[in-house]
């Protein structure tokens, strides 16, 4: 179980059944319910007549079955079993998740707060408010006239583990590195190409020098 525990409140291990429950004041109200229904039953039911009996009767049962005498106990104190109670909370965090989703701020009406082009390092600014899903200045839009759309709320889903992913995020990261390996991909072949060109030039510049010498050596059959 996750988090969930069962509590027997005492001061000593010597301590009636009676006196456990009455131990229980000092605990808040829900687990106080909770930890009286689990005395209720460990002495109705299992015969136990003090702390030590019931901390050892806890102590000597499977994880099911301290699950379930939990469960039971909740039920009657009107709460929801723990496995309803983690699902209510993992939804919630999920919730949580999603009512907040990572992206260009905006402001309630949808406009982007203080926005900036989206390429790298370029700090234009639109000159007019915009609700554009991720905008770019006139000098690095090309090829992505679609970010400049109405905004109408994050695309999510759910990824690997459970985690929230803005689906608009992710295809602008995705067009992004696509981008930046055709640019790297585009530099490289310039590269490529000027190094071929310069082997080409000293191989040709060394093909001269040797016309040139070999032009300038005596004839061995006709010596000067």
């Amino acid at each position: 179980m996750s988090d969930w525990t069962l509590q027997i409140p005492h001061r000593s291990r010597s301590d009636s059944i009676t006196a456990a429950m009455s131990a229980a004041h000092a605990l808040p109200p829900e687990e106080r319910a909770v930890a009286r229904n689990v005395l209720t039953e460990l002495a109705t039911e299992h015969g136990c007549r003090s702390a030590a009996d019931a901390l050892d009767m806890i102590e000597g049962a499977s994880p099911e079955a301290r699950r379930e005498l939990l469960d039971r106990a909740r039920v009657e104190a009107g709460l929801p079993t723990t496995e309803v109670a983690d699902s209510q909370a993992e939804y919630e965090a999920r919730q949580k998740t999603i009512a907040a989703p990572t992206g260009p701020m905006r402001g309630p009406n949808g406009y982007l707060e203080a926005p900036i082009c989206a390429a790298k390092d370029c700090m234009t600014a639109p000159q007019k408010r915009t609700k554009a899903r991720r905008w770019w200045c006139p000098a690095h839009r090309a090829g992505h006239e679609e970010d400049l759309e109405p905004y109408t709320g994050p695309k999510l889903a759910y990824g690997p583990g459970g985690t929230v992913i803005d689906l608009d995020e992710q295809e602008a990261d995705r067009q992004r590195a696509m981008a930046a390996a055709a640019s790297q991909k585009a530099q490289r072949k310039e590269r490529e190409t000027e190094q071929r060109a310069a082997a080409e030039q000293h191989a040709e510049d060394r093909r001269a020098r040797d016309e040139q010498v070999e032009r300038e050596l005596p004839d061995p059959m006709f010596p000067r």
